[in-house]
């Protein structure tokens, strides 16, 4: 899953094993945007991996400048019904222990930001909003939540090399 950001947010890639393991993070921020598609790519080569790009705002460019140099992406649109489908399957998954999340020592980050991360019910609306708290992050989250919703959709999809 990747969830793309440079200035105030971070650009995070999480790769998930068809076991439920957390293999590889990668989180950058405050570089330009050719270095971070570099990075990105040499991370999902690394790994063969399928994955989930996040196309709001910015994402959809570099999105394209990522499919020109791996072809086993597909892109995201985080909606507010996208979001809750994609964080409840997480909860899901972490809940039922069908992923495994590393140690707070080997990534912190994400530690934090599963701690933080809230929702408030609106009982006009009857919906739920997931969001990071003012001061902190959610890219750890929403990659991790759109890796869990690759391996979910993409995993045993062929993909054809165009």
């Amino acid at each position: 899953g990747i969830d793309l950001g440079r200035q105030n947010d971070f650009t995070v890639v999480t790769i998930v094993n068809n076991y439920g393991q957390i293999c590889y993070i990668y989180r950058e921020r405050r570089n330009n945007w050719v270095n971070i598609v570099e990075a990105i790519v040499s991370v999902l080569q690394k790994y063969n991996a399928k994955a989930l790009v996040e196309v709001n705002s910015i994402g959809d460019v570099i999105y394209e400048q990522i499919r020109t140099k791996y072809h086993k992406i597909e892109p995201f649109t985080t909606t507010s019904s996208s979001k809750d489908e994609i964080i409840n399957n997480l909860i899901v998954q972490i809940n039922d222990q069908i992923l495994t999340l590393p140690t707070r020592e080997l990534f912190e980050p994400l530690d934090t930001e599963l701690r933080v991360f809230t929702f408030e019910y609106s009982t006009k609306s009857r919906k739920v909003k997931y969001f990071a708290p003012p001061g902190f992050h959610d890219d750890c989250v929403m990659s991790l939540a759109m890796a869990v919703e690759c391996k979910k959709t993409l995993v045993g999809r062929k993909y054809v090399v165009v």
